[in-house]
């Protein structure tokens, strides 16, 4: 998506549902963001501060939550990380809001990441097994129910919220 467009979209939720604009968020700041970091990673934070947004004023949901569990369930990129949104966001969000937005993610997510991580190989897994599944035109969850795997296995490649333990995969 076209950072001038998520832009927009987030300048107007602000316009929208809170008195006071932010004039800092702009494309030249988030611009300077791009020099540390790929712009792929700024645009979901963008994602998350927009649903936090949404969620706040529109009495969040617990489908809010939820889709955003599901999105970062189904990418293999590693967990936001609470230094990385203060770093590109000080200063257009004060420390209060900005703990309160990662808050939000860490919740729905259910990880709190000091530091930028790779997933865990499991999680890697289940994302390149998912994206073999689409490419392949097998659909989910139709398709896992036909490959006869363990419950516990398939339960986790629908992404489905139940935490499972490395034990359960023994097969």
């Amino acid at each position: 998506m076209n950072l001038e467009i998520v832009l927009w979209i987030i300048l107007e939720s602000f316009e929208l549902q809170v008195t006071l604009p932010r004039p800092n968020l702009t494309e030249e700041r988030l611009r300077k963001a791009e020099k540390r970091m790929k712009r792929e990673r700024i645009l979901q934070m963008l994602q998350i501060i927009w649903m936090h947004i949404d969620c706040r004023y529109h009495h969040c949901t617990e489908a809010t939550s939820e889709a955003l569990r599901l999105i970062w369930c189904s990418v293999p990129d590693a967990y936001i990380s609470f230094k990385e949104i203060n770093r590109v966001f000080r200063g257009i969000f004060r420390a209060e809001e900005l703990r309160n937005i990662y808050g939000f993610y860490a919740k729905a997510v259910g990880e709190f990441s000091e530091s930028v991580e790779p997933r865990s190989l499991q999680h890697l897994c289940r994302s390149i097994i998912r994206s073999t599944l689409r490419e392949n035109k097998v659909w989910i969850p139709e398709g896992l129910r036909q490959t006869c795997l363990p419950k516990a296995i398939e339960s986790f490649l629908n992404l489905e919220k139940v935490f499972i333990t490395s034990n359960e995969f023994a097969l």
